[in-house]
């Protein structure tokens, strides 16, 4: 969020200036609070938690949509788990004349409650239940008449709840309240759609 301001005036700005975006779903660098882009239902320090609170309740701020709203930058939505994907579209970023928005899902081991060798297996579910869907977005496709926005993810191919249930972050919910936890999954599942 600090910055968020100057992101979008580098994305509208024509100089062929490329950004990288290791999005934790948390700030790391202060201890695991809770951001803008975590994910619905998680609980964090920034996240309430307890009888009135129970986690975070608004839904998850889209970087890489956000970059393509800006429809003059090439934006690659990644994941550490797909290296090839990573790899091409960072190289067309980086051949790309205009500014360019790379947004790569890392997860962060001990605020998301998974084992340090375990950030690969993660970020593999986060993708294939399409919490985190992979896509390239490039403008200068515009010109030639063809789609600008090529998604990679495919159909998700495991439910949404087994990335879910599989992280400490999650999981306390779960176990505490059952009920809002369930509406959160609803959500987000909605939201995946």
């Amino acid at each position: 969020d600090i910055g968020f301001q100057n992101l979008s005036r580098a994305l509208m700005s024509g100089i062929p200036v490329k950004i990288m975006v290791l999005d934790t779903q948390v700030y790391s660098n202060t201890g695991g609070q809770a951001c803008t882009s975590g994910f619905i239902g998680q609980v964090s320090d920034m996240a309430p938690y307890g009888k009135a609170w129970k986690g975070k309740e608004e839904i998850r701020k889209e970087m890489g949509l956000i970059g393509i709203a800006h429809r003059s930058a090439y934006v690659l939505q990644g994941s550490t788990s797909n290296v090839t994907h990573l790899l091409e579209g960072y190289i067309a970023g980086l051949n790309s004349r205009r500014p360019a928005l790379f947004n790569v899902y890392s997860p962060c081991q001990p605020e998301h409650g998974i084992a340090d060798h375990a950030s690969a297996l993660h970020s593999k579910l986060a993708v294939e239940s399409r919490a985190y869907p992979l896509f390239r977005f490039d403008p200068k496709r515009i010109a030639k008449g063809e789609n600008p926005l090529h998604l990679d993810s495919a159909e998700p191919s495991i439910p949404y709840r087994d990335f879910v249930q599989s992280e400490t972050r999650f999981n306390i919910l779960w176990r505490t309240h059952p009920t809002e936890a369930e509406q959160f999954l609803e959500q987000a599942q909605m939201d995946i759609r």
